[in-house]
C-alpha cells in the first residue's frame, strides 16, 4: 500500500493548521480534565457533608471511617487517587494552629482535600495549594 500513496508536501500552512488541531486537542483534554475534578470535588463535598450528619446522628463508633475506607476500597478496587490520611492533622502556618478534622489527598488532582466536622463558622479563608 505504502507504494500506491500518492506523495503528500508537508507545507508551512500545513505545519500551522496541525499545530492549531493539536492545540484545540490538548485544550479540550483539559477542559474535560477540569469538569470531570469539578464533578468528582462535588462528590466528595457530598461524601463530607454525609459523614459530618453520620457523626453527629449515629452511633457506629471510633473505626466508622477506617470501616467505610474499607468496604469502598472493597466495591471499588480499581478506583484510584483519593487517600484517606488521618483525623485531627495538626497545621502550624505563623501563629496559629489548626487540626484539620479529615485530611485527604487526592493524588491526580495534587492537592489535599480538608473536611471540617464543625457546626460553627470555620476559617475558610485560610489555603493550603
Amino acid at each position: 500500500m505504502a507504494g500506491s500513496e500518492v506523495g503528500f508536501v508537508v507545507d508551512d500552512e500545513y505545519k500551522v493548521w496541525i499545530e492549531n488541531i493539536k492545540d484545540r486537542i490538548k485544550h479540550s483534554q483539559i477542559k474535560a480534565s477540569v469538569k470531570v475534578n469539578y464533578e468528582l470535588l462535588d462528590l466528595y463535598w457530598d461524601i463530607g457533608r454525609d459523614i459530618v450528619v453520620k457523626q453527629k446522628n449515629a452511633k457506629w463508633g471510633e473505626s466508622f471511617l477506617a470501616t467505610m475506607s474499607k468496604d469502598l476500597r472493597k466495591t471499588f478496587p480499581n478506583m484510584s487517587g483519593f487517600s484517606y490520611l488521618g483525623r485531627q492533622v495538626h497545621l502550624h502556618v505563623g501563629e496559629s494552629d489548626f487540626y484539620m478534622d479529615l485530611l485527604f489527598y487526592h493524588v491526580c488532582l495534587h492537592c489535599y482535600v480538608v473536611v471540617e466536622l464543625k457546626t460553627e463558622n470555620s476559617n475558610q479563608s485560610l489555603r493550603v495549594n
